[in-house]
Parts: C-alpha cells; sequence; structure tokens
C-alpha cells in the first residue's frame, strides 16, 4: 500500500509514482533551463508538487480516515494539474493551445489517419445525385441597385487660392 496506509495511517495514496516522475522531471528542468519555455506555469506546477507534499505530510501526521480521503481526492487533482502544467510550461503552450492539440488528437484516433479521406469516383461511374434541402432555393438572386446623384462641388472664382472653401 502506498502513502501512511502502511503506517497505520487513514490515507491511502497512489500517486507517489507519477509525483516521483514530475519531481524527477523538475530536476531534469532546472539542471537544463532551456527546456522550459514558460516560468509561470513551471513554478506554479513546482508549487503544486510541493503542496501534494505538504499534504501527503499531513496526512501521516494526522492518521484520521477522512482527512486521508480528502487529501487523497486532493493529491489527485493537484498531481493531474501539475502535470498538464508541466507539459505546458515546456511545450509552450497555453491551455487553449494543448484543448486544440487535444482535439485534432481525438479526431485523428477516431477517423485513424491524419488526412481528411478524399472519395474519388471509378472512372465510368457517375455519383449519385444530392438530396435537395427542404427549403427550395430562388433561380436567380435579386440584385437592387441605388442610383444617388453626384455631390456638388464649389465653384472656384479665378483669384481664389485657398484649396478648402471655410464657410
Amino acid at each position: 500500500m502506498g502513502g501512511a496506509a502502511g503506517a497505520g495511517g487513514g490515507y491511502a495514496g497512489g500517486m507517489e509514482g507519477i509525483i516521483a516522475v514530475i519531481v524527477a522531471f523538475i530536476f531534469v528542468c532546472i539542471l537544463f533551463p532551456k527546456l522550459v519555455r514558460n516560468p509561470t506555469q513551471f513554478y506554479a506546477a513546482f508549487g503544486m508538487v510541493l503542496l501534494v507534499v505538504v499534504l501527503q505530510t499531513l496526512a501521516m501526521m494526522f492518521g484520521s480516515v477522512s482527512f486521508g480521503r480528502f487529501v487523497a481526492v486532493c493529491d489527485g487533482f493537484l498531481t493531474a494539474a501539475s502535470l498538464l502544467l508541466v507539459v505546458m510550461a515546456t511545450g509552450g503552450l497555453s491551455l487553449k493551445d494543448l484543448t486544440g492539440e487535444f482535439t485534432k488528437a481525438i479526431e485523428v484516433i477516431r477517423r485513424g489517419e491524419e488526412q481528411k479521406e478524399v472519395i474519388v469516383p471509378i472512372t465510368g461511374q457517375m455519383p449519385k445525385p444530392r438530396r435537395r434541402e427542404a427549403v427550395p432555393m430562388e433561380d436567380e438572386p435579386v440584385v437592387h441597385t441605388i442610383e444617388t446623384p453626384p455631390a456638388p462641388t464649389p465653384e472656384r472664382k479665378p483669384g481664389d487660392s485657398t484649396s478648402l472653401p471655410l464657410e
């Protein structure tokens, strides 16, 4: 068993391995700072990992079953969030970029290929005619033209040197 459950406490953890990998990756990023493209996200992930360690220590100290369950749930959420933040910090992604990448990946997994399928009919076969929509479209669109008279231009006097009339 993980956590303090083996020590007689009420906390049954299961995220120690994931937290250990995240901590190892944080140390790698400290050794090679060029890996981190967004330091704010990196330090937020580091803070979440520290919070997980503090919560696990408190769970071992108190040994209450209900507090241990609360800590286990918090650890799960903090671990998932810190993992996402570490990925985003090293990839230089925002949350919007990351969700866009996930939706593209899901679409590729669903379809099974990178590119959309293009269906080319066999030579000599005619494609089936498409069904017409329920609302019939007009044959030709109506074009309306609006004719406006040209704007009057002010007349210049022969000795006038100004470019704009000041009236």
